[in-house]
């Protein structure tokens, strides 16, 4: 019993209005924390000092002075019974908390004696007065998150209530007990008898007969006095007009938590056109004339008890006519059938369109450039397999690889509840927004096995998913039920409410037919032997092998919600999570279906500073993804269920490293964010509003999530759980979570709505990581593509004819489409062509090629290929001196110099970093060459210059440049330079184009003067040691010479007069004469009269052997002119030695190779090149 008698102390408290006094209950004990070191903590009003057990260097910083760090080993207890007073009445217990990352579930807080305790469990608490707090409800929730709270627990003989900083979490009718009917010790951070160890912080711990009033509760909270938490704003507006924004404006998101007024007062002004903030909030901002762009303001929010920290608010002036293109505004109205407002435009463009790009935002489009793109090369060929130049290409896509799903209500896709039509729209609407918005598909509770009165929608709605070709995500197989053993065996507890929620009930459909809750009923009143606990194991394993084998769904939460869900695992044992996957495995409908672990709060935990929350949580994931993983659970990914609900410090770079943490640990397994939502904070129990978003910051936040996850190259999906909702009434604002509203209320416009959050979301989807790009093929038939992985449609036009396919884009790669029906004439020849897709360190020398003789030979192991299709040149090994480096010259050509007829150089620069070296110097690039002359014709190349990167030519020692990268010196995009070279004209036309953009003509140079032919290919890399750094590097993706304009029989037969003939074909003879008309093209004949004697192709003897004659009609690169033998006038051997080259009207004497008295036929070959 307890030795103190009572004890009179009057206490005040500075509560914000003055002094208040507490006269209504007596300080009987208090533990202040104070003493920062030893092993007592002191008891500075009675005399219940406490001994600290275990470590006693916890002594730390306190909420107000010192405190104590107990670490999960250590309490505090005193040395004796009965020390503590025995109230007569009432008494109240307050105190201050902290948890650690290492916190316990069901550790004590407290206990004096056995009668009056207080515990920490699944984040909330448990308090009793009568030493039953096993059986005590679970008040308030999520204060294991490692900040400071006050508590107050008491009881006025009656009722127990507990008050969380300052507000009531809950209240219940229990008899106070008494002291004297125990005779034991008391302790904090523990129970009486040092077990259930607590793991934090505490402070100012007080014990008092009586209880308190709400304004001394609001007092030792420290309530009253806190100042006002202001947060961001952005807003949108029309450039050129004022952007009002009426009250309660930028502190319409601010809280202050005693319901004083607050004000505004500005503390840093635009710096760009004029500002009037109100203290209300509201605010005019006239922007400067044409201003386009982004200005910021900050200010505070003020009330008599202080003021908070400064915060921005963005403003993004746009262009309303310029913020959305035309284009986008169509796709958004006509897919989503709506009609965008001017403020709507502005307002979607400002959080799309991010006019400033902080470092997190530039980190994900780098990995989503790196992770969710690839290049695809598509070839068009005709029947023959022959390129087709000038074919477009369309590559439109269907189906974005990652899943941006959505959770729909399974009675809406036929307005079974009637939410639709008694909002004014029609099911019709709802399926035009479900495709238009998601290509993946969830239910939010049709697919649980409990919610016997969707099941019967079930099949209707999968048929209809799968006639849309949209995957369904199925949530869930198993949720193991609230509470434990402990919590069921409780005196007094309730099944469903104090244990088990979430498992099937009595309820059952034609599609699930066990009662779980009623197994575990069975259990609790048996003898609890292995019989039993088959008996129960037996329904659970036999309802997941009946739900799993009815669904045909993508991926299944197989467990949901296991840190907080652990009832079926603490009777049957946490082997048997792996048990209840291969159970899933077995029996899923579908070989392809995933299976995943699901679970709350983890990417989306608490960010603020201090915070353990999401430390805690991931550690209990992680041990329950890890006991998965080793006892063969055939896991398939990891589930976040993604509800943004605390935004206070949010960061998407700490979401990212979130989610990186768990892909690094699990390499193998997906990453899918299974119900996002950014929904209003309330307070877990009572269910008060903490925090409402408004929708600027709803829609903001679901961009920065939409393209954190999805720069993520592990995660696959991400699911928007609330997708369409009732407009909310006034009374909650539970609803504004969701993309869509049923309709806009009575008086409306007859339809759905689709608000800002969602317009965000049908954005990123469609618009900005979709891919819907042409081209045109080149000369070789293929065109190039960029694109984000998925599912295409390809369509090539040719004439007036369309040919479509499909192709699976997951990786960089080539599709070649061949058009029946179509032979195509060459208008061009490739002469040299390097792909660069040899292996790793092929020298350049050394490389295969495509097509041509060239041989760049002296290459040295600074130009060698990267294996991943690029050449690249880097800085020299050897050579010093500014203005050196490796000139290379590929030739002689096998088909001898040209000096008329057009060419085409064309080369590609995949990736370039010329950011160290000299400020100027260095250079790269390619050029065609005289080698009589030892000039250079044609020359092009990147080079460094202070301003930043360039291309230029450089002929006859002049540079004209053609495009300047000013301020860059490395390369954003590849860039591909195509050049046209037209030796009668004496120009080069110069094209460019980057990334996979349209082609754009940029400039015509003149020619080299001091060169006439071009006979040779030409490398120029100024890449000495002086000019180009060590880690320089420039990588050439391809490079290509073709000659264009390729004389072909049709165009040589429309030219010529015919004098009447109608013998025009090739095979035919038109003046008899035994020569076709395709020969007498070739070699210059006429079609229509005999030639003189010696104009055929013989063979002649010079003192150096024979050889054979012939004077060509064509461009010997216009067609195919091959020599060949034989012996016997029968079989004919082409001799691959001698090949006729040369321009049209130049004679040809081709050694043959005959020598003494050998002998033998000859003739010549020709063909067209197709």
């Amino acid at each position: 019993m307890s030795r103190f008698g009572p004890l009179a102390l009057a206490l005040c408290l500075w509560a914000g209005l003055g002094w208040v006094g507490l006269p209504a209950a007596t300080l009987r004990h208090h533990w202040t924390f104070d003493e920062g070191a030893g092993g007592v903590v002191a008891d500075s009003v009675g005399g219940a000092d406490l001994a600290i057990r275990g470590n006693a260097t916890g002594w730390t910083s306190g909420r107000d002075g010192g405190g104590f760090a107990f670490d999960g080993s250590s309490f505090a207890q005193t040395d004796g019974n009965d020390e503590v007073a025995d109230p007569a009445g009432g008494v109240a217990v307050a105190g201050w908390f902290r948890t650690a990352a290492n916190t316990s579930n069901r550790s004590f807080l407290f206990q004096f004696e056995r009668e009056y305790e207080m515990r920490i469990r699944n984040g909330g608490l448990q308090v009793s007065f009568a030493g039953s707090v096993a059986g005590a409800p679970t008040w308030s929730g999520d204060l294991d998150e490692g900040l400071w709270h006050h508590f107050v627990a008491q009881n006025d003989g009656t009722t127990t209530q507990l008050y969380i900083d300052g507000e009531l979490v809950g209240s219940r009718g229990e008899s106070l007990g008494s002291l004297t009917s125990e005779s034991k010790p008391s302790a904090l951070a523990a129970k009486q008898n040092g077990q259930r160890l607590f793991a934090g912080t505490l402070d100012d711990l007080r014990y008092y007969e009586g209880t308190l009033t709400l304004p001394e509760i609001r007092a030792l909270a420290q309530v009253s006095n806190r100042p006002p938490m202001a947060r961001e704003d952005a807003y949108s507006g029309a450039s050129g007009t004022p952007l009002v924004v009426a009250a309660p404006g930028v502190l319409a998101n601010d809280t202050e938590t005693d319901g004083d007024a607050m004000s505004a007062v500005l503390v840093e002004d635009v710096e760009l056109g004029s500002l009037m903030l109100n203290a209300d909030g509201g605010f005019v901002y006239d922007p400067p004339v044409d201003f386009s762009g982004v200005v910021s303001f900050s200010y505070r929010a003020e009330d008599r008890d202080g003021a908070s920290s400064p915060v921005s608010v963005t403003l993004t002036m746009l262009d309303p006519s310029t913020s959305l293109t035309p284009d986008e505004v169509a796709r958004i109205e006509g897919d989503l059938g709506i009609v965008l407002s001017e403020q709507e435009k502005l307002d979607l463009a400002s959080i799309v369109k991010p006019q400033v790009f902080p470092g997190w935002r530039n980190d994900a489009n780098q990995r989503i450039e790196a992770h969710r793109k690839a290049d695809l090369s598509v070839e068009v060929v005709d029947a023959a397999g022959n390129p087709v130049p000038g074919a477009a290409v369309r590559l439109r896509m269907k189906r974005n690889r990652f899943h941006f799903g959505g959770v729909v209500t399974v009675m809406d896709q036929t307005d079974a509840a009637g939410n639709l039509s008694g909002a004014g729209s029609t099911a019709a609407d709802w399926e035009r927004l479900t495709k238009a918005l998601f290509n993946a598909l969830g239910c939010n509770n049709a697919l649980k096995p409990r919610i016997v009165s969707q099941h019967e929608y079930l099949p209707a709605f999968f048929d209809w998913a799968a006639a849309n070709e949209l995957p369904v995500r199925g949530h869930l197989l198993l949720w193991p039920g609230t509470g434990d053993v402990e919590d069921m065996d409780a005196p007094g507890a309730v099944a469903g409410v104090d244990y088990g929620q979430h498992l099937t009930n009595a309820g059952t459909s034609d599609h699930a037919s066990y009662d779980v809750a009623a197994a575990v009923e069975a259990y609790r009143t048996s003898a609890r032997t292995q019989t039993d606990k088959d008996a129960l194991q037996a329904i659970v394993d036999a309802e997941i092998e009946e739900w799993a084998g009815q669904w045909n769904v993508s991926e299944w939460d197989v467990l949901n919600e296991t840190l907080s869900n652990r009832l079926l695992t603490d009777i049957l044992g946490d082997d048997r999570m792996a048990e209840w996957f291969q159970l899933a495995a077995t029996h899923q409908r579908s070989p392809s279906t995933k299976l995943f672990i699901n679970e709350f709060q983890i990417a989306s935990a608490r960010f603020v500073t201090g915070s353990t929350s999401y430390q805690t949580r991931r550690d209990a994931y992680f041990e329950r993804i890890d006991r998965l993983i080793t006892d063969g659970a055939p896991l398939d990914g990891i589930g976040f269920q993604s509800r943004f609900r605390f935004l206070d410090e949010y960061d998407p770079a700490v979401v990212h490293a979130r989610i990186d943490e768990f892909a690094t640990r699990y390499p193998g397994l997906d990453i899918v964010g299974t119900e996002f939502e950014v929904k209003d904070d309330y307070a877990f129990t009572s269910g008060d509003l903490v925090q409402a978003y408004d929708e600027a910051t709803r829609a903001r936040v679901t961009e920065e999530v939409m393209t954190t996850y999805f720069s993520h190259d592990q995660v696959t999906g991400l699911s928007a759980w609330d997708f369409i909702n009732p407009l909310p009434d006034g009374t909650t604002s539970a609803h504004s979570r969701a993309l869509c509203y049923y309709g806009d209320g009575p008086g409306g416009v007859p339809g759905p709505v689709v608000k800002l959050n969602g317009l965000v979301w049908y954005y990123l989807h469609r618009i900005r990581y979709h891919t819907d790009v042409s081209g045109t093929t080149g000369a070789d038939g293929k065109v190039g593509f960029r694109g984000f992985k998925g599912d295409y449609e390809v369509v090539v036009s040719h004439g007036e004819n369309d040919y479509t396919t499909s192709h699976a884009l997951d990786a960089d790669g080539g599709l070649q489409v061949e058009l029946d029906g179509v032979t195509v004439v060459a208008d061009s020849v490739m002469l040299e062509h390097f792909e660069f897709e040899d292996p790793a360190d092929t020298a350049l020398g050394a490389v295969a090629k495509a097509a041509g003789s060239a041989t760049f030979s002296g290459a040295t192991p600074n130009l060698v290929t990267n294996g991943a299709g690029s050449l690249e040149i880097r800085q020299h090994p050897t050579v010093a001196n500014q203005g050196q480096g490796n000139f290379l010259v590929g030739g002689p050509l096998e088909f001898g110099g040209r000096g008329s007829g057009r060419y085409e150089l064309d080369f590609t620069i995949a990736a370039a970093d010329l950011s160290g070296g000299d400020p100027n110097g260095a250079s790269f690039g390619f050029g065609l060459r005289d080698g009589a002359a030892g000039s250079p014709l044609f020359l092009i190349r990147l080079n460094k210059t202070v301003g930043g990167l360039a291309l230029s030519t450089f002929i006859d020692s002049t540079y004209t440049q053609i495009q300047s990268f000013a301020g860059q010196f490395e390369l954003e995009d590849s860039l591909r330079i195509r050049s046209v070279i037209d030796l009668d004209a004496g120009t080069a036309d110069i094209y460019l184009s980057t990334g996979n953009g349209a082609e754009e003509f940029k400039q015509q140079v003149a020619l080299s003067t001091l060169a006439t032919r071009w006979d040779q290919l030409y490398l120029a890399a100024q890449n000495n040691q002086t000019d180009w750094g060590a880690d320089d590097v420039v990588e050439i993706a391809e490079m290509s010479v073709r000659k264009l304009d390729v004389d072909t029989y049709e165009a040589w037969a429309g030219r010529t007069d015919w004098d009447g003939s109608s013998a025009v074909l090739p095979e035919e003879d038109a003046d008899g004469d035994g020569w076709s008309n395709f020969l007498e093209f070739a070699f210059g004949r006429s079609p229509v009269a005999i030639d003189p004697a010696g104009s055929a192709p013989q063979l002649g003897n010079t003192p150096q052997g024979p050889v054979f004659e012939a004077t060509l009609g064509v461009d010997s690169l216009d067609l195919n002119f091959m020599l060949q033998t034989s012996d016997d006038l029968a079989d004919w051997t082409t001799m691959n030695a001698v090949r006729l080259h040369g321009e049209a009207g130049e004679t040809l004497r081709l050694p043959v190779g005959i020598e003494g008295s050998d002998s033998g036929f000859f003739r010549v070959e020709v063909s067209p090149l197709r």
